[in-house]
């Protein structure tokens, strides 16, 4: 476990990028328990991987940052909206399938204070959804 302050920052030369775009499509990445100031990625389903342990994890803020800078935008690159991204990248916290409110919670108070209703709002619509479903299924 990490404790303290941390920053991760892309490595690169004037010849581009030391290291090669990561095949994410089998992988894992764990902010379990993490504290994270500045989430800097693409907002692109592409770009993270398959499963992410989203498990008690708290961000103060995420900016949207493309890895390989310089070069332009794709239609692959560009980023969806706020309202689609944030359910679907919390989508991918899904454990085994085991149901977790605090991420949903938190990805809502951060979109609430920068004033991004719109994609609130679908993030707790999501939550209320996968709760109903968990209590549906206990109830069988």
């Amino acid at each position: 476990m990490l404790k303290g302050s941390y920053q991760w920052e892309r490595a690169s030369t004037d010849m581009g990028n030391l290291f090669p775009p990561v095949n994410w499509h089998t992988t894992l990445l764990s902010l379990n328990n993490a504290y994270i100031n500045r989430i800097a990625a693409p907002k692109n389903i592409l770009v993270w991987p398959k499963i992410i342990d989203l498990r008690n994890f708290r961000f103060n803020s995420y900016q949207s940052e493309y890895l390989i800078m310089g070069q332009e935008r794709s239609a692959t690159s560009r980023d969806l909206p706020d309202e689609v991204w944030f359910p679907l990248w919390l989508s991918k916290g899904n454990m085994g399938g085991a149901y977790n409110p605090q991420p949903y919670e938190e990805v809502k108070r951060y979109l609430t204070r920068i004033g991004e209703v719109d994609a609130a709002v679908a993030v707790n619509a999501l939550n209320l959804s996968l709760k109903e479903l968990v209590n549906e299924a206990l109830a069988l």
